[in-house]
Formats: structure tokens, C-alpha cells, sequence
């Protein structure tokens, strides 16, 4: 009996971990994923591909964060932090703190680039 106790509990605990909707967000990814949000959608777009609202009177157009290319540049982490502090193109600076830009690039880093 108390092995299939155990077990209940072992699958219990393993479904949660698996299946459970926020897993693995952490405080710092929920703040990214609001930045993000916040301040980055309206461009970039809900799903990253540079067709937010305000795409159409960029150009060139936003960056699409999903293009496995766009990971693979060298620095990545580095560009994208000039980026916000210092703007880009038509992008003005963000104003966001280091704190801030850690949040949003490890937001970004997990919901739109693609595993290998």
C-alpha cells in the first residue's frame, strides 16, 4: 500500500513539474515577458516577427526575434542590450535598467528562440 502511495505521489509530482502551466517561470521572466510586453510589442508584435501595430512605418522593419538567425550572431545578449540603451534605427532607447534589459533578454531568449 505504501509503495502505490508513493508512486500516486511520484506522478502527482512529476505531472505538476511537466504539465503545470507557469513552469519554470521564475519572478525575472515574468517581468521580461511584461517588458516585453510593455515596451517591445507594439513593434516587434505578440509573436515576435516584427509585424507589431507599429511595424509598417519602420524601415527596414523590426527585427524578427523568432529567426534562428537572428540568435546565432555573435554577442547576441550584447546587441540586444546596446539596442535598448542606445536605440536603433527608427527603435529610440528603451530607458530600461540593467535589471530590466537582464529580465526582458532572458524573456525573449526563452519564448521566441528556437531550439537547434
Amino acid at each position: 500500500m505504501k509503495k502505490i502511495v508513493l508512486f500516486m505521489v511520484v506522478i502527482f509530482f512529476l505531472g505538476n513539474i511537466l504539465v503545470w502551466p507557469g513552469h519554470g517561470r521564475t519572478a525575472e521572466y515574468d517581468q521580461g515577458k511584461n517588458l516585453y510586453d510593455d515596451k517591445c510589442q507594439i513593434c516587434h508584435g505578440a509573436d515576435a516577427k516584427g509585424n507589431g501595430p507599429a511595424a509598417s512605418s519602420f524601415n527596414p522593419r523590426p527585427a524578427n526575434l523568432t529567426d534562428p538567425k537572428f540568435w546565432q550572431e555573435k554577442d547576441i545578449d550584447k546587441t540586444i542590450t546596446n539596442t535598448i540603451e542606445h536605440g536603433h534605427g527608427m527603435m529610440p532607447p528603451m530607458g530600461l535598467s540593467p535589471d530590466q534589459i537582464k529580465a526582458v533578454i532572458g524573456y525573449m531568449s526563452r519564448a521566441f528562440k528556437s531550439s537547434p
